[in-house]
């Protein structure tokens, strides 16, 4: 990657991470992804702002303007630009099976709209991403001990957060594309947090 990149939610989890492995100039985005904001001389714009955590999706105003004004906001700043546009999306929009769930169904909502109004976009169908720094969903359950024992058994799908940033990394240079990623792990609950606590 070239040239200066447009990065929201550039102090979360995910984007963290990923931009510290990236040799250009980041622009972190000011404010509130809801309100639109003027940018020039940008290359990419890498779209991460989102809640992401079952107690953020309770105010289910924020999560939907969040998602969907936050995107149509960042799009607007890519067609400016006439540059790329990185969506971090969920792999779960594959398995939607009910339109209660706002979060899911706003990220499909919106990797419909990339699809067919942008040309220069690539959206990343986001799996677990597991590690022993994160502090929200499972990994905070398994620290606060709150998971019941009845699902420590129970089988999960993820990747690790530098398996993440190796597999993003080239998947940003990919046009018109959804990129889904290799799941490396399958453990159990309890597995995870043996190795949580290792």
């Amino acid at each position: 990657m070239n040239g200066n990149i447009l990065v929201t939610g550039h102090s979360g989890y995910l984007a963290s991470a990923l931009t510290k492995e990236l040799d250009c100039n980041i622009i972190e985005y000011a404010g509130d992804v809801r309100v639109y904001k003027q940018y020039s001389n940008i290359s990419y714009v890498v779209h991460f702002a989102s809640p992401s955590d079952k107690y953020e999706f309770v105010d289910e105003y924020r999560t939907i303007t969040t998602i969907m004004n936050g995107t149509m906001n960042m799009l607007r700043v890519a067609r400016d630009n006439n540059c790329k546009f990185i969506y971090a999306s969920t792999l779960g929009v594959k398995y939607i099976n009910s339109t209660a769930d706002i979060y899911t169904v706003s990220k499909l909502a919106m990797e419909n709209l990339i699809k067919v109004s942008y040309n220069d976009y690539v959206i990343l169908r986001i799996p677990r991403v597991y590690s022993k720094c994160r502090n929200k969903g499972l990994m905070k359950q398994l620290k606060d001990q709150t998971v019941p024992e009845q699902d420590m058994d129970k089988t999960v799908e993820f990747i690790t957060l530098d398996d993440f940033v190796n597999q993003t990394k080239p998947a940003i240079e990919l046009t018109q594309t959804i990129y889904e990623y290799d799941i490396t792990n399958t453990n159990t609950i309890r597995e995870i947090d043996r190795w949580l606590k290792e």
